[in-house]
C-alpha cells in the first residue's frame, strides 16, 4: 500500500465556523478491491482544533467500480457508483461544542471499501454543503443510508430569575448540566440601569475580562451547547439582570 497523502487547506464556504474557519481534511491511499481499510483521521482532527466534521466529498471519478464509505458511531454509510463525485452531509459521532470552542471532535474513523483497485482523494469538511452529484458512469448511483435524525429537547422548565447589579463580579447562574440552548439574559432598563459585563466561566468577570457587554436594554441569550457558569460585573450598583434558563 502506498504511503497515505494527508494534507489540511482552508476553504470559505458560506458560514465559517469561529477561530478556526472553515477547514478541510483531505486523505488519499490505496485500496484494493473489497478489503475494507479502516481510516482514524483524530489526529489531523485535533491538529486543527476542528469541532465538528459535516460534509464529505469523495471523488470516484477513474475508479471503474464503487467506493464504499461507513462512519463509526452514527451506522451512516455512503456509497459512490463508478466515475462519481459527490459532496454528502454526515453527522461524525463525538462532534461536540458550539463553533467557536476551541475543542476538538472525539474521533472521525471511517471503512472504506471499494469493488476494484483504486485511490481515492477524500475530503472531510467541517462545514455544511448541500449534497450534490457529479457525473456517473453508466447506471451508477450515489446511495446514502443510516441517516442520523437529531431531535432537540425539549424544555421542562424556564425559572426566572433578577440579578441586582452591584457594581462588584457576581454570579447570574451556576453551572447547569441540564441547561438548554435558548436561555437568556436581559439587562432591564426600567427604573435605570448601568452597563452589564458578563462573563461565561467560573472565574470573577472585570471590566478587561468579559464575554459580552451588555448595553441597559440589550438581549443576550447563551451560546448553544454551553452549561457552565456565568458571572457578571456592572458600572455602577444600578440596574436588573432578568434571567431566565431553560432546562430539561
Amino acid at each position: 500500500m502506498a504511503n497515505q497523502i494527508r494534507s489540511l487547506f482552508g476553504i470559505t464556504l458560506g458560514h465559517n465556523p469561529k477561530r478556526v474557519g472553515s477547514q478541510a481534511i483531505t486523505w488519499s491511499s490505496d485500496l484494493t478491491a473489497n478489503t475494507p481499510l479502516k481510516v482514524d483521521l483524530q489526529q489531523e482532527i485535533t491538529k486543527r482544533k476542528l469541532s465538528t466534521v459535516q460534509t464529505i466529498y469523495v471523488d470516484n471519478r477513474n475508479n471503474a467500480g464503487s467506493l464504499s464509505v461507513d462512519v463509526d458511531g452514527t451506522g451512516q454509510n455512503v456509497t459512490i457508483g463508478a466515475g462519481g463525485q459527490a459532496y454528502i452531509p454526515i453527522l461524525v459521532a463525538g462532534s461536540n461544542e458550539e463553533f467557536g470552542e476551541e475543542k476538538s471532535a472525539n474521533g472521525l474513523v471511517v471503512t472504506l471499501t471499494s469493488t476494484a483497485d483504486y485511490t481515492p482523494k477524500i475530503f472531510f469538511l467541517n462545514v455544511f454543503v448541500p449534497p450534490t452529484v457529479f457525473y456517473m458512469l453508466g447506471n451508477a448511483v450515489v446511495t446514502v443510508s443510516g441517516d442520523v435524525k437529531v431531535k432537540p429537547t425539549p424544555a421542562a422548565t424556564s425559572p426566572e430569575t433578577n440579578v441586582a447589579l452591584t457594581g462588584a463580579d457576581q454570579s447570574v447562574l451556576a453551572a447547569n448540566a441540564n441547561r438548554l440552548p435558548g436561555s437568556s439574559i436581559y439587562n432591564d432598563p426600567n427604573g435605570g440601569s448601568s452597563i452589564a459585563y458578563i462573563k461565561l466561566g467560573s472565574t470573577a468577570a472585570s471590566l478587561t475580562s468579559f464575554t459580552v457587554a451588555l448595553v441597559p436594554g440589550a438581549y443576550y441569550e447563551l451560546p448553544d451547547n454551553y452549561v457552565g457558569a456565568v458571572r457578571c460585573i456592572s458600572a455602577a450598583a444600578l440596574g436588573n439582570l432578568r434571567v431566565t434558563e431553560l432546562s430539561a
